[in-house]
């Protein structure tokens, strides 16, 4: 039965690629991007932020997806930012609804009083009240959570125009840079830039802004940013949208800027005031909007030679990279759920990806080198992978150009020396559809608790190929399992099918289910496990932190909890580590001897055993 799975739980360990460019448009990664917060990246309607907004609802966390876990919040109800999402506006994409005394707060982005940065956001204000530059008057789009001396701002200002406003760790410096594009109710992307001792600068879709206002401010500490709305006056905030907010803790060079500014405005779909240079996003070119992410240079002081993004494709070691050339891609968005075998010869490749990528050359930057991270694949054989390249535009990944083969180590496979062309597709294929069939994926596979009596595990599939039964597993420790039941399958199915199966007698504490996936040959694949908790009315005893982690997992207790016994378990259920403890708290556990991968943990104390909240991690 060709049903594959890619869903993660737990916690992931870091591996190679978690240090490369994997910042918005392959700009930074969790080192250099400090803050990273977008409507599609996770706006949560509860403190613990497991619990997705839909349209309408209010939103407590917002999650930051650098990799930094410094998450925005609103803890007071009449506060909190609206989700939004319209298909007329902003692409179909999510963001933030702000009426004027609506705010989120980060943290301290943890950027030194002596350093550079770069802010970006994306928005759209519907009307605005303006201010001078040198008070807290305005609809604010971003101020400080307290009205401390350091200060990072943006806001209107006489004359219609957007101010970066600034002031330094000793309360001087007060002023900053005025915009020159008058003020209009379309979506538009603003970057303030410091370049430290040197200047400050203002661009409005890629176009600076009034000049260079010098800079001899001194130490200034960038302070916990405020989104939405001034510091302290009620009603001083943004009548509209904030769809994306990005901080760097240094200037993005003229290189990066054009990446990042292509990036959004694909994904926005909007237009750039200057070097709009990727237009594969347009309706002509198929509409490749999705993760966009390059590779450039201006000049010998402004490249950028490696880039990833949030996608699983990273580009880097262009051959030929002269001045003012690029190489940018993005892709359709079209499923990882299907193993595409339609549009392949059948014969060398037996099937693809169903995403397809597109890549946009900007002159000749030679020859680079392609790779594909497939940690969330099963069942992958390395050597069957090809890089499969449509440049004849006819649709279809029948070969016009020879597949490539690529080096696999470490989940990636790496392709050396492509040549792209401009407009050429490409995507992931197999030459191997039984044992590299690429991710069929068993979909949504979730364990919930109806009643103390009743539980209910419901999955989905998108395509099905010789299926016979799924057997419903349970286990206690995640070690030992019981088969508790049978679903039969679709056999054959191209659509997705929905599945579910109730367990009317729950273990007490914690249960771990999976499935057994069956074909008509006998022969049988495992799920990923899912974790459920039936401790009615008993509070959450922990919260582990970072996530992912490099070397120590923090453990922090929020109750009075003896924990006895830690357990770490892998991605399987299987028990890799078992601590037996004496302290009645734990600060950090180490786990840096441990393969990148994916795990769970099980505190256990002297009368109950609980698993953590599991986080799914997002490549």
């Amino acid at each position: 039965m060709k049903i594959r799975s890619i869903l993660l739980l737990g916690f992931s360990l870091c591996n190679l690629s978690a240090f490369a460019q994997t910042g918005p448009g392959g700009v930074g990664n969790s080192t250099s991007n400090n803050m990273w917060y977008s409507g599609d990246g996770g706006a949560f309607t509860n403190a613990a932020g497991t619990t997705q907004a839909t349209v309408g609802q209010q939103i407590y966390v917002w999650r930051d997806r650098s990799g930094n876990t410094r998450n925005a919040t609103q803890a007071t109800a009449a506060n909190r930012p609206l989700f939004h999402r319209q298909t007329a506006a902003a692409n179909g994409q999510p963001g933030l609804r702000f009426t004027g005394d609506l705010f989120i707060d980060g943290p301290s982005p943890g950027i030194a009083n002596n350093s550079s940065y770069t802010y970006l956001m994306v928005f759209r204000d519907t009307s605005t009240v303006t201010g001078a530059t040198n008070d807290g008057a305005g609809t604010f789009m971003l101020d400080r959570t307290t009205a401390t001396n350091e200060l990072v701002s943006l806001k209107p200002v006489t004359g219609n125009f957007y101010f970066y406003q600034k002031r330094n760790d000793a309360g001087g410096g007060l002023g900053g840079v005025t915009g020159s594009t008058t003020i209009n109710t379309t979506i538009k992307a603003i970057t303030m830039r410091r370049n430290y001792g040197t200047n400050y600068q203002l661009f409005h879709n890629n176009q600076q802004q009034g000049g260079n206002v010098a800079d001899a401010d001194g130490a200034t500490t960038p302070p916990a940013p405020r989104i939405g709305r001034h510091a302290t006056t009620s009603g001083g905030g943004i009548r509209g949208y904030i769809y994306e907010f990005i901080v760097y803790n240094f200037a993005l060079n003229s290189a990066q800027m054009i990446i990042v500014n292509n990036y959004l405005a694909a994904k926005y779909n909007f237009a750039l005031a200057v070097d709009d240079l990727y237009t594969m996003d347009d309706p002509a070119n198929g509409n490749y909007d999705y993760e966009v992410a390059g590779i450039g240079r201006v000049d010998n002081s402004n490249t950028h030679t490696d880039a990833r993004g949030s996608s699983i494709v990273r580009m880097t070691n262009p051959s030929a990279l002269g001045n003012n050339r690029f190489l940018f891609w993005g892709h359709d968005n079209g499923t990882m759920t299907t193993n595409n075998t339609v549009d392949v010869d059948g014969i060398v490749i037996q099937s693809r990806l169903n995403r397809i990528w597109r890549a946009q050359k900007v002159a000749n930057i030679g020859t680079a080198d392609v790779s594909f991270d497939v940690t969330g694949f099963t069942s992958v054989n390395g050597a069957h992978l090809r890089l499969l390249i449509d440049r004849d535009g006819d649709g279809f990944f029948d070969n016009d150009v020879t597949p490539l083969t690529g080096t696999f180590a470490a989940n990636t496979i790496t392709f050396t020396g492509v040549n792209f062309q401009n407009g050429d597709r490409f995507t992931l294929g197999s030459i191997n559809v039984s044992q590299t069939p690429l991710p069929v994926e068993l979909l949504d596979l979730n364990a919930l608790l109806l009643n103390d009596h009743e539980a209910l595990i419901t999955w989905k599939t998108a395509t099905e190929t010789n299926s016979s039964f799924f057997e419903i597993q349970r286990s206690s420790d995640g070690s030992d399992w019981t088969a508790i039941g049978q679903v039969i399958a679709a056999g054959f199915s191209s659509v997705y099918r929905n599945y579910l199966f109730k367990d009317y007698a729950p273990l007490s504490g914690t249960s771990y289910y999976r499935l057994n996936m069956v074909d008509q040959d006998g022969l049988n694949e495992l799920s990923v496990i899912r974790v459920l908790e039936n401790h009615r009315g008993s509070a959450v005893i922990a919260k582990v932190y970072p996530n992912p982690v490099c070397d120590f997992l923090k453990v922090e207790l929020l109750g009075d909890y003896e924990i006895r016994r830690i357990e770490l378990l892998d991605f399987d259920g299987k028990r890799i580590k078992e601590f037996n403890l004496n302290e009645t708290s734990i600060s950090s556990i180490d786990v840096r001897g441990l393969v990148a991968g994916t795990y769970f943990l099980v505190l256990h104390s002297s009368d109950v055993r609980l698993t953590l909240p599991i986080v799914k991690v997002s490549k």
